[in-house]
């Protein structure tokens, strides 16, 4: 049994037993003729010293457990964020130096929000904020834990958020339909060809909010990128003043030696590696979805798509592209083409333009595969 139930239990027999021996004592010493053991005659004497010492030892290990629990589970919290932010120090560390601190966090088979500052914005929401996150959930056929996004999305002003969910499986989500619309979050229609290692259903979901009403107007927009087994881990207020603090893409980028290289008319180029999490900003969004629909190539038998190159603003040139067949070290799409389509490929003439776009990208989730984090 756990540890305090445990406590608690020990705990009331002693107190109870030094009661009543406390009480028989006295007694003794009042009339000596009385014995110093338990018999039958004993009985409503014992009975009344046990429950007397219950209410008391009761009341006593109720509260001290009440004050344990509420002191201990709040530095449990906190500890949490503190051991994500030393182990994700160390992977970041390892995957990009250029990054350092904790960024973010996500657990279970894939990811869970988090912000990257220390101390927690003091919530600040209007009733009809401009500025509004926009949550895209990759489903098989459920969430995996509804309970804690209904929870997270009850605070929520209205305005604030929208979500949109695609569905492998339609009708399996089709019967939890009025959970999703509680929490703000609509169906959109299922992608049956799943090419390009799941892009396309992505590339749905990022379509349908940017055609939406809530997204249209001013204001900052993120997208951030979830799955069934994504958990948030901090209040609503805190992910929605963190995420707004600018209009920035947060994609977690790799080291450069785990990017596809490639030679193409003598000159060396690369593809960006990053995490397939991202927080997009509106332009990042409409940069993804221009750019799958005319950089892929022949989607009735092969996964090819075309990576452009860097322009002279700093973003993605989709008028001079380069095939990704001309790179090597062949892996999902989606660990190459948010940097590809926002920003273009690597190459030494924009060396300076990256440096200064890695640093400010922030990794907001971190993995955990299993029972051990990465």
């Amino acid at each position: 049994k756990p540890l305090p139930c445990r406590a608690f239990r020990q705990a009331k027999t002693l107190f109870g037993r030094a009661l009543w021996f406390a009480a028989r004592t006295r007694e003794s010493r009042q009339y000596p003729e009385t014995p110093m053991y338990y018999d039958e005659e004993d009985e409503p004497r014992k009975s009344w010293a046990w429950r007397c010492g219950m209410v008391i030892v009761s009341v006593a290990v109720v509260g001290a457990i009440l004050v344990f629990s509420s002191t201990h589970y709040s530095k449990v919290a906190f500890s949490s964020t503190h051991y994500s932010k030393d182990l994700l120090s160390k992977r970041l560390r390892n995957t990009n130096p250029q990054v350092s601190g904790f960024e973010g966090t996500e657990v279970s088979s894939s990811t869970m929000l988090a912000p990257a500052e220390e101390a927690t914005p003091e919530p600040n929401l209007a009733l009809a904020p401009k500025d509004k996150l926009i949550f895209l959930f990759l489903l098989e056929d459920s969430m995996l834990r509804p309970d804690i996004w209904t929870n997270f999305f009850a605070d929520a002003p209205k305005d604030s958020y929208r979500g949109f969910a695609h569905c492998s499986i339609p009708f399996q989500c089709s019967l939890n339909m009025q959970s999703y619309l509680d929490m703000g979050i609509s169906l959109v229609p299922t992608q049956s060809w799943f090419g390009g290692c799941e892009v396309w259903p992505w590339w749905v979901l990022v379509k349908a909010a940017l055609a939406s009403d809530f997204v249209a107007g001013e204001g900052l927009r993120k997208f951030i990128f979830v799955e069934a087994s994504t958990l948030p881990i901090q209040p609503f207020s805190f992910v929605y003043q963190t995420l707004l603090q600018s209009d920035s893409n947060d994609i977690c980028f790799s080291p450069s030696d785990e990017w596809a290289s490639g030679k193409v008319e003598g000159k060396d180029l690369a593809l960006v590696k990053h995490h397939t999490w991202v927080v997009l900003n509106r332009f990042g969004a409409e940069s993804f979805v221009h750019g799958w629909e005319v950089m892929f190539e022949k989607p009735e038998w092969n996964f090819v798509w075309r990576a452009p190159r860097m322009g002279t603003n700093g973003f993605a040139n989709f008028s001079d592209t380069v095939s990704r067949n001309d790179f090597n070290d062949w892996r999902c799409n989606l660990e190459e083409i948010f940097a590809a389509f926002i920003y273009g490929m690597y190459e030494a003439r924009v060396d300076k333009v990256w440096r200064h776009i890695i640093p400010k990208s922030t990794c907001r989730t971190y993995m955990v595969w299993g029972e051990t984090a990465s």
